[in-house]
């Protein structure tokens, strides 16, 4: 994780949430390892290009970052795939239940070493049209993905500045999973925090006391946070799980809803539109709007 930062390979894209920059990087997206994803399409441009010394270049240093996530998610995979999934089939009873994304996020007063000046983080594909801004949809942490280009500079000199993130539902998400990486949050003061009803008042915040490897399991439907202290770092894992949702019995109002979002360019995940309760359950109406 310091190699990927002091790389300058942290995502600087806006988040969802707060539109600041995301400081994440993305290990699996959509079931699929980002090195498989970056290299699949480096040999697919391989098949066109003449090999000029630029791409070579390029293709060194994504090999570099792919070799670093790769690593990475090798170490995770057996806690995540054999331990964690299995327990949360339990919890849920359903099996259809699936990895959809895997990635880390830092907070703190310095985040990410500035990019090298022959590095750019941009972003790998096109998911801006899943991002429901104001509702928490943080599937806006799009994918990042090396290549060469200009500097990118920073607000700093040195890294990024993030504290917090506000109050929010994980929208694409069935279940979501956070992994503490450290102890930051070990005293219950600082991290990951719940919030109650749709009220972002700080009073109203309940801190989870994390001990490094701890992890926190909680449904698309929790409002929950960020919030960290001043002069304090915080690294953590995240992990979005998806399923094919719970049935429901109003099956045309379902599909009446889905058509009506899909008209709209907007993708809901199956287990918000299809419950029995679409039409009365406070949370599911407010992210629909």
């Amino acid at each position: 994780v310091s190699r990927l930062e002091q790389n300058g390979w942290m995502s600087t894209n806006p988040d969802s949430v707060d539109g600041l920059p995301s400081l994440h990087i993305n290990l699996v997206s959509n079931g699929i390892p980002l090195h498989e994803k970056i290299r699949s399409n480096n040999d697919d441009d391989d098949d066109d290009d003449d090999g000029g010394k630029d791409n070579r270049a390029c293709n060194d240093h994504q090999d570099l970052f792919c070799n670093e996530l790769e690593g990475l998610l090798r170490i995770i995979q057996p806690c995540i795939y054999q331990t964690l999934l299995p327990r949360i089939h339990q919890l849920l009873n359903d099996t259809t239940v699936q990895v959809s994304d895997i990635f880390l996020r830092r907070y703190g007063e310095n985040v990410g070493a500035k990019p090298r000046d022959d590095l750019e983080v941009v972003n790998l594909d096109d998911d801006d049209d899943d991002d429901h801004g104001g509702n928490g949809n943080t599937r806006s942490n799009n994918n990042n993905h090396v290549t060469t280009g200009d500097d990118t500079s920073d607000s700093h000199g040195n890294g990024w500045k993030r504290r917090s993130i506000s109050a929010h539902y994980d929208v694409y998400s069935h279940v979501t999973s956070v992994i503490a990486m450290d102890s930051t949050a070990q005293n219950g003061q600082n991290g990951l925090y719940t919030s109650q009803a749709t009220s972002n008042h700080a009073a109203l915040r309940e801190f989870f006391p994390l001990q490094k490897g701890d992890a926190v399991v909680h449904t698309w439907d929790v409002l929950h946070g960020v919030e960290i202290e001043p002069d304090l770092d915080r690294t953590s894992l995240i992990i979005w799980f998806t399923s094919g949702g719970p049935k429901c019995n109003q099956e045309a109002k379902s599909d009446r809803i889905q058509n009506k979002l899909v008209q709209h360019g907007t993708a809901v995940s199956p287990w918000l539109t299809n419950r029995e309760d679409i039409g009365t359950n406070n949370v599911a109406q407010f992210v629909l709007a």
